[in-house]
This record gives C-alpha cells, sequence and structure tokens, in this order.
C-alpha cells in the first residue's frame, strides 16, 4: 500500500475530499460518482481502489464501543489507523474519522 500511496499524495488528499464531501457539506457524503464526474472514470477508479482499502482499514476499529463521547471515538480511531497507516496523510485520517463518527453517533 505504502508504494502506491507516494506518488499519489496530494491528488489522493484531494480525492478524499471530493468524494467525502468534505468542505462541501455538514455531513460526509461519500459519493463515488462525483470523484468519477470530477476526474474522469479512469483516474477516478484507479484512486477509488485506494479510497476504499483505507475506508475498509478504519472501519476496523471499534473505538465507537471505547470511547465515552464523539471525540474521543474520533481520536481512539483515527490514532489506531495512523498506527495501521502511517504513512497516510493526516488530513485523509481526519476525514476519514469525520465519516467513522457520524456513522456512530
Amino acid at each position: 500500500m505504502e508504494d502506491s500511496l507516494d506518488s499519489d499524495l496530494p491528488e489522493l488528499v484531494d480525492a478524499f475530499r471530493i468524494w467525502s464531501g468534505w468542505g462541501q457539506s455538514s455531513w460526509p457524503t461519500r459519493d463515488d460518482s462525483r470523484l468519477r464526474s470530477r476526474l474522469g472514470t479512469d483516474h477516478a477508479e484507479r484512486l477509488l481502489l485506494t479510497i476504499k482499502k483505507l475506508e475498509a482499514d478504519f472501519y476496523l476499529s471499534n473505538a465507537y464501543l471505547r470511547g465515552t463521547d464523539l471525540a474521543e471515538v474520533e481520536q481512539l480511531a483515527k490514532a489506531e489507523f495512523l498506527g495501521f497507516h502511517p504513512e497516510v496523510p493526516e488530513d485523509i485520517a481526519r476525514i476519514l474519522a469525520w465519516c467513522y463518527t457520524f456513522d456512530w453517533k
């Protein structure tokens, strides 16, 4: 995973923002088609493979069962994820935590 991330990091951060609705919506609006329309189908599909893998890895966390409030859940899940994927930029971890906390609020 790390090798494929290195060359795509700035682009991947932007793709996560577009896909999740970060900065455009008050809550996560994950949308593969929005990414496809912005970047083109082939390009988006390549990035979506990484996005979906990182999303699945983030959701392996059971922080929602351990945290006492959403802020703690967010911090626990993000720290756990970054322990598995230290190569992932903080911005991507923050976006995934935003999605995660909305799903477990």
